[in-house]
């Protein structure tokens, strides 16, 4: 699960075991850094634009993905949207933990 608070739970990014390989890695890079620079502003954006930093996976993927579809991005509400329902769904699962 993606975490934006602090607490370093990012595992889902961590078991990105392989990404595929682009065939024009400078477009991929481009459209991925576009992309990423169109949602900035969005909590989403921010954990994204962090996590692919620390996570070369992560950002491998992104380009993979940018590289292999023409419908490869989520539009900026979809990206919050789902932000939002990841968050509710970790709060949830952190709420039924026992203390």
């Amino acid at each position: 699960m993606i975490c934006v608070d602090g607490s370093g739970d990012s595992s889902l990014v961590r078991r990105i075991a392989a990404a595929p390989h682009p065939q024009a890695a400078d477009e991929a890079r481009a459209r991925v850094d576009e992309w990423l620079a169109e949602i900035a502003d969005l909590p989403a954006g921010k954990t994204l634009t962090r996590l692919s930093a620390a996570h070369p996976r992560l950002e491998a993927l992104m380009m993979g993905l940018a590289d292999g579809s023409p419908f490869w991005k989520l539009n900026p509400s979809t990206v919050s949207a789902t932000f939002s329902l990841t968050q509710e769904a970790r709060s949830r699962q952190h709420a039924m933990k026992p203390r």
